[in-house]
C-alpha cells in the first residue's frame, strides 16, 4: 500500500501558480481608479476627488485524473472585497491616490478520497487558500500634455493556508500556514497619441520574505516574484464606442524561492502571455455595455469571455461584470475546468 497524499503532493506543479485577480485588467476595469492598479499613471485623468470600491464572487471546479474509478474533484467558491481606492488631484500635473486590493489569489477544496491504495474506509480532504493583500500609495505626474508617468511601491502581505482533514478512527486535521511581507513596485507610463488613442505601459517586479509553519516546524522563506511587463492601447472609435487591448508578459522563469537561505529547485517553468481585448458601447452617455475576452494562463490555459453593464447617476457610477471560462487540458492531468467570476463596482 502507498500513501495517496504523497503522490498528490509530488505530482502538483513545483511552484505556486497564483490566480491573477482581474478587477483592474483593461477589459473589466470600469474606472481609472481601478485601472491604476494595472498602470499607476492612469489616475492623472481624474479631475476631482474620487472614490471606488468593488467586490467579487468566484466559483469553479475541476477534476484531476486518479488511479481510482472516479476522478478527484476540486471546487472553488469565495466572496471577496477586491478593491477600495481614493484619488485626489493636487494640481494639473500631480495626482495622488491610495488603494487596498487583492492582486493575486488562489483557493480550492477537494472531495473526500482514500488515503491509501488499495483503498480502505479511511479518507482525506485537501484544501488550500492563498491571498496577496496590496497597499498601493500612488503618485502620477504629467510631464507634458500627452505624457504621464506614475509609480506605486505596492506594499504586499501574503497569507496562505493548506490543510489535510482526515476521516478515520483518529480523525484529525493537519495545517500548514505562511505569512510573508514584501513589495511589488509598479512603474507606469501613459502616452496620448492623439485625441482618440493612447498607449499604456507598466513594469513591475517584487519580492516577499516570511515564514512557513508546518506541524512542529518553522522555516524562513524568501520569494522572488516574476517580472510583469504590460502594454495596452485604448482607441475611441466614436463618441459611443471604445476598444481596449492589452498584452502582458509574465517572466515566470525569474521566480526564485529560498528556504532557510538555500535556493529551491523549482523544476520546469514557462513564461506566459496574457491577452486582453474588449469594447465598450455607451447608450445616451449614461449607460454602457461591455464585451471582451482575455486569457489568464495558470498551469493550464484559460480563456475568459466577459460581459458587463454600467450606469451613471450624476457622479455615481455602478458597474457589473461577469466572466466565465471552460477549457481543455494542456499537458497536465486536468479533465475539465470551469470558472465563473462576478464583479460589482461603485465609483463616485
Amino acid at each position: 500500500m502507498f500513501n495517496i497524499i504523497t503522490i498528490l503532493i509530488i505530482s502538483q506543479p513545483s511552484i505556486p501558480y497564483y490566480e491573477i485577480n482581474d478587477f483592474s485588467n483593461p477589459t473589466i476595469a470600469s474606472s481609472n481608479i481601478e485601472y491604476a492598479c494595472w498602470n499607476p499613471a492612469a489616475i492623472n485623468d481624474i479631475e476631482s476627488l474620487s472614490f471606488a470600491g468593488s467586490v467579487a464572487y468566484t466559483n469553479g471546479n475541476f477534476d484531476i485524473s486518479s488511479i481510482f474509478d472516479e476522478d478527484l474533484h476540486y471546487k472553488t467558491s469565495e466572496f471577496l472585497p477586491e478593491f477600495l481606492g481614493i484619488v485626489f488631484p493636487l494640481n494639473e500635473k500631480i495626482s495622488l491616490g491610495f488603494s487596498f486590493s487583492i492582486p493575486y489569489k488562489y483557493s480550492d477544496t477537494s472531495s473526500w478520497f482514500p488515503i491509501q491504495y488499495p483503498p480502505t474506509e479511511d479518507s482525506v480532504k485537501l484544501g488550500s487558500a492563498l491571498r496577496f493583500y496590496a497597499f498601493n500609495p500612488i503618485v502620477s505626474y504629467k510631464i507634458k500634455e500627452n505624457l504621464t508617468i506614475g509609480i506605486n511601491p505596492g506594499i504586499l502581505v501574503k497569507k496562505n493556508n493548506e490543510y489535510a482533514e482526515y476521516n478515520s478512527p483518529d480523525s484529525s486535521k493537519r495545517e500548514w500556514n505562511g505569512t510573508y511581507f514584501g513589495a511589488e513596485p509598479n512603474l507606469g507610463v501613459q502616452y496620448q497619441l492623439n485625441e482618440t488613442s493612447r498607449i499604456d505601459l507598466s513594469i513591475k517586479k517584487g519580492f516577499l520574505q516570511g515564514t512557513e509553519t508546518w506541524p512542529g516546524e518553522e522555516y524562513s522563506v524568501k520569494e522572488i516574484l516574476p517580472l510583469i511587463v504590460s502594454l495596452g492601447t485604448q482607441i475611441n472609435m466614436s463618441p459611443q464606442f471604445t476598444i481596449n487591448n492589452a498584452v502582458e508578459f509574465i517572466h515566470r522563469q525569474g521566480i526564485n524561492f529560498y528556504v532557510d537561505g538555500e535556493k529551491v529547485e523549482l523544476g520546469k517553468i514557462r513564461n506566459v502571455f496574457r491577452i486582453h481585448l474588449g469594447g465598450e458601447y455607451k447608450i445616451k452617455s449614461k449607460y454602457a455595455l461591455r464585451l471582451g475576452i482575455y486569457s489568464n494562463p495558470n498551469h493550464i490555459e484559460k480563456i475568459f469571455l466577459i460581459g458587463g453593464i454600467g450606469a451613471e447617476f450624476g457622479r455615481l457610477k455602478i458597474n457589473l461584470a461577469a466572466s466565465s471560462s471552460r477549457f481543455s487540458p494542456t499537458g497536465f492531468a486536468f479533465n475539465e475546468k470551469e470558472t465563473n467570476n462576478f464583479h460589482l463596482s461603485i465609483v463616485y
